[in-house]
């Protein structure tokens, strides 16, 4: 396992006033990428939210409560946010990250970033 296959281990995210949900998830490397599948079932793609912030990918879905007139007998359902955060370290390449989503799962590739390009040094020009 590498060092960022490591790093791939979801966290709930940071708490907040409201509580949340943490989503279920799986993550498989292959030699140029890792294929995260995350389930969250009975959102709207649009309902999903992809952020990546200080070397952290935070993912979180929500939708309100649909109303319904009669009187609520059992309530065993959740509404409310569901969420799951990822520090990718430095092997991922952010640019070529990809999203889809279908029947509930959401997968997400991050691509490795080639041995060259993590020995690659960046010269900052001092002015």
């Amino acid at each position: 396992m590498t060092n960022n296959a490591m790093m791939m281990q979801g966290r709930n995210p940071m708490p907040r006033p409201e509580s949340v949900h943490p989503m279920r998830y799986d993550v498989r490397e292959y030699d140029d990428h890792f294929k995260l599948d995350l389930e969250v079932p009975g959102f709207a793609k649009e309902e999903i939210k992809i952020e990546l912030k200080n070397g952290c990918m935070n993912i979180r879905a929500e939708h309100g409560k649909v109303e319904e007139s009669g009187k609520m007998l059992r309530n065993e359902r959740y509404f409310g946010p569901y969420g799951r955060s990822f520090n990718l370290g430095d092997e991922i390449d952010v640019n070529s990250i990809s999203a889809a989503y279908e029947n509930g799962i959401l997968s997400i590739s991050l691509k490795k970033l080639n041995k060259e390009e993590l020995k690659k040094n960046t010269q900052i020009e001092i002015q």
